[in-house]
């Protein structure tokens, strides 16, 4: 395995989002066994059973799959985990499961397997490979120990946002007359095929951004670069989001029963309430559709059929991020959030140098303009439907124009169509 000194540099980037992971796991880990940390172990155990940590399961095994094939080796990978996967899919699983369920929780036993074969090919390999295998081991780490540390931050907001804001979410939405999120929920749920895309494009998101991240480690020259710190950050600083701007979503502001085709409450003053159930407060901004457009900026540019299938990918997860009840206002605020980090998170040069601090720092502010109008001004934004359109379209193009700026003077395009057999030219878009 001969690496690039692009994709060397790539591999060992990973290094610091694995460190910020593990030592984050071994805070918490510390708190609960002392007591600090007032949750139980169990809570954690039962993400393994969560359709979306699974899909990073699969993502690991995705992982383990890139590096040199070694028949012995993946002998027994592979037979464990499949004897693993077996097991849990038959036997190991709560009685109330359906087929359906079952499918969902495939991947941890291999994932498992995967992992410890990756860091088995660390310990017997040298040169390029070993990079390459230390790499997929402390990506697949990463993967492994996030959604545990973002469960805890979860239990955090909760705890400390004990109001929530989102009469304010949905006065705003309801600036044209209807509900995107109830319309949507309605789209996808009339249909028989639409509802499953939205249930597989919502919860496979993990996968699809641990793709987008090897695409990246294979294509450092057309990929915006640290793309795997950038999705942790985003997530991160997603969490103090959600304590300044607590939203439960409307499918539980309005009650289940009456979302999306029962009848929707009218609010005149908005007022933020007494939550006292513990729902997460995880609407503002969308880090699913968050996520899904960092995957799409940061990877388009190395294939045209990429890009093509991850617009759409957008255009589905836009959807299907209402159906689940996020407000109209969550997925606006996810653009210039996730453009101001691509400027903060990034590879560094003098020919980007200009570009990333106005991204940071314009982007933050079009957060900070759209936060402001939604969160204090939610009547004036619902009676001025002008005002409120010609500030989404500031927010979302501005946002978007920046990006565009940036990636044209990080992203390295390919000049020679022979760079890459099999792939076109790039362009720029």
């Amino acid at each position: 395995m001969t690496l690039t000194l692009d994709q060397r540099d790539a591999v060992k980037a990973l290094s610091l989002p694995a460190i910020m992971i593990l030592g984050g796991s071994a805070f918490l880990a510390l708190g609960i066994a002392t007591g600090f940390v007032n949750v139980s172990i169990d809570r954690f155990y039962g993400s393994i059973d969560n359709v979306m940590y699974n899909s990073l399961c699969l993502g690991m095994v995705m992982c383990y799959a890139t590096m040199p094939f070694r028949r012995g080796e993946a002998l027994w990978v592979y037979s464990l985990g499949l004897a693993g996967e077996v097991y849990r899919f038959f036997w190991s699983h709560p009685a109330s499961w359906s087929t359906f369920d079952r499918f969902g929780a495939v991947g941890f036993a291999a994932a498992l397997c995967a992992i410890c074969g990756m860091a088995w090919r660390f310990f017997n390999s040298r040169g390029d490979e070993r990079l390459w295998a230390r790499g997929m081991f402390l990506l697949s780490l990463v993967m492994l120990f996030f959604p545990h540390v973002s469960t805890w931050l979860h239990i955090v907001v909760i705890h400390h946002a004990p109001m929530v804001y989102d009469q304010f979410g949905y006065k705003v939405d309801g600036t044209f007359g209807f509900q995107p999120a109830a319309e949507a929920a309605r789209i996808m749920r009339n249909g028989t095929v639409m509802p499953y895309i939205a249930f597989y494009t919502y919860n496979e998101l993990p996968l699809l951004m641990i793709t987008a991240v090897l695409l990246g480690l294979k294509n450092p020259e057309s990929t915006y670069g640290h793309l795997t710190l950038h999705f942790m950050v985003i997530g991160t600083v997603g969490f103090l989001c959600y304590w300044l701007f607590p939203m439960i979503g409307i499918n539980l502001f309005v009650g289940d029963a009456n979302f999306p085709n029962g009848p929707l409450p009218l609010v005149t003053t908005p007022v933020p309430y007494h939550e006292a159930i513990g729902y997460a407060r995880n609407c503002y901004p969308s880090l699913h559709l968050g996520w899904t457009l960092a995957v799409f900026l940061g990877v388009r540019r190395v294939d045209p059929r990429v890009r093509v299938f991850l617009f759409l990918y957008v255009c589905t997860m836009i959807l299907s991020t209402l159906n689940v009840g996020h407000y109209g206002v969550d997925l606006v605020g996810s653009v210039p959030y996730v453009v101001a980090f691509f400027g903060a998170v990034n590879r560094q040069s003098g020919r980007n140098r200009l570009s990333r601090m106005v991204s940071f720092g314009l982007g933050g502010g079009l957060f900070a303009v759209w936060s402001a109008l939604v969160f204090h001004a939610p009547v004036f934004a619902s009676t001025h439907p002008a005002v409120t359109f010609s500030t989404v379209c500031l927010v979302v193009v501005g946002s978007l124009v920046l990006e565009d700026w940036l990636a044209n003077s990080t992203v390295d395009v390919m000049e020679d169509r022979n760079a890459m057999p099999g792939v076109a030219e790039l362009e720029l878009v």
